[in-house]
């Protein structure tokens, strides 16, 4: 019997394909009769383009990716094409897999509940109130989904009463090992491991937001800084290194707080939430972070900065109970100040609030349990997977 082919067609961002790669993984390690074949589409926008231009994007390349797919998947002999696997802003790779005749499958890299999008507004102009819907983009302010049956019930069972296509709770699906360093790297990696051996137990607080957000020395708190120059607007490219952190700092913030503190650039995320002594996570809160801080006990406290930052930090705050609210709103396109007593307020929290602590205990070993042989997302990879092969005759 042929081997059975999927593709999947991931959106652009580092973030997108570390999720596809693992997914990939996570099947093929399932079933033996799978392969998978990974397109990364070349990028022509910004990290932080709005998800419009991303669909835009994606149905340009529509003609080459169904090009490349019957060139090079289809043509091969050994094995027969069985599905496209599509991130949810490629949406239009779907009409790809109808003309090849094979099903197509959207992968959900976020969280399952979303904010409601579509209330009325009031305008004294109009006689009718108005739904967000229909106003300009630029008039409204925009609020921002792998997950469990574990981590989202109330929004999972929401879609069983809709009239919606099957859904299948797949994840947690995390690199439990993390990237691995290479060249310089590989010393920045021992010297931040080395650091944290000399903390006590969950006293570090982990601050990885890139150049957005700030952190005041008063604050009393151990902390690691991961922070990296953003691309230049406009630009599709991986956030750079500062040689001299001295020129982003007050004066004398690096050498004030040496004792208590550690300011890096690249940091081995996995591994320094994996940490005895990591206790916090104040968090941009992309859900590949979420789910990481999740599945290490991290509590979060919440700094979102774009995208869907927003709706998932207002998820884990408000719906879920497993972060401490910093800030849900904050833009780091419209800028703002986040207070210094709150930031002090929010950290004592996390660090210090036993309950609040176990409760994130509690869902992290949930998590764990629904990968397990018989857990949630483990049967629900099973039942995708024969769906899969469905196809083959």
């Amino acid at each position: 019997m042929k081997q059975a082919q999927m593709v999947f067609i991931p959106s652009l961002g580092a973030s997108y394909l570390v999720s596809f790669t693992q997914f990939a993984k996570l099947l093929l390690d399932r079933e033996e009769s799978l392969s998978a074949t990974i397109l990364v589409i070349n990028p022509s926008y910004g990290a932080n383009v709005d998800t419009y231009s991303k669909q835009l994007v994606a149905s340009i390349h529509k003609s080459s990716v169904k090009q490349v797919i019957v060139n090079h998947v289809m043509s091969e002999k050994s094995s027969l094409l069985v599905g496209l696997v599509v991130d949810v802003f490629c949406s239009r790779m779907i009409e790809v897999a109808k003309e090849l005749g094979v099903p197509s499958y959207v992968f959900f890299t976020s969280s399952v509940a979303y904010k409601q999008t579509d209330p009325n507004l009031t305008i004294s102009s109009f006689a009718n109130p108005i739904p967000l819907r229909v106003l300009p983009s630029g008039l409204m302010n925009k609020y921002g989904r792998y997950t469990s049956s574990e981590l989202e019930p109330y929004a999972v069972s929401s879609f069983k009463d809709c009239n919606a296509p099957p859904m299948y709770t797949v994840g947690p699906i995390l690199n439990l090992e993390g990237q691995k360093p290479s060249g310089s790297k590989t010393t920045e990696h021992d010297k931040i491991m080395k650091w944290l051996d000399d903390q006590p137990e969950e006293s570090v607080v982990f601050l990885c937001f890139g150049s957005a957000g700030s952190f005041h020395e008063t604050h009393g708190h151990r902390f690691l800084w991961s922070i990296r120059k953003s691309a230049p607007k406009g630009e599709f490219s991986l956030p750079g290194e500062y040689t001299n952190y001295d020129e982003i700092f007050p004066d004398g913030f690096m050498q004030r707080t040496r004792n208590k503190g550690m300011v890096c650039g690249w940091a081995p995320q996995v591994q320094i939430l994996s940490h005895k002594a990591t206790g916090g996570f104040v968090s941009h809160c992309g859900w590949n972070s979420i789910l990481e801080s999740l599945w290490h006990s991290v509590p979060i406290v919440t700094w979102p900065m774009y995208g869907e930052q927003q709706l998932n930090a207002y998820e884990i705050v408000k719906e879920l109970g497993l972060a401490v609210e910093l800030t849900l709103d904050y833009n780091m396109k419209e800028g703002g100040l986040v207070m210094a007593d709150d930031i002090v307020k929010s950290l004592k929290c996390v660090l210090e609030d036993g309950e609040f602590r176990n409760r994130v205990k509690a869902i992290s070993e949930n998590s764990k349990q629904a990968v397990l042989d018989g857990g949630s997302s483990s049967v629900a990879v099973d039942h995708l997977i024969k769906l899969m092969l469905e196809v083959r005759p």
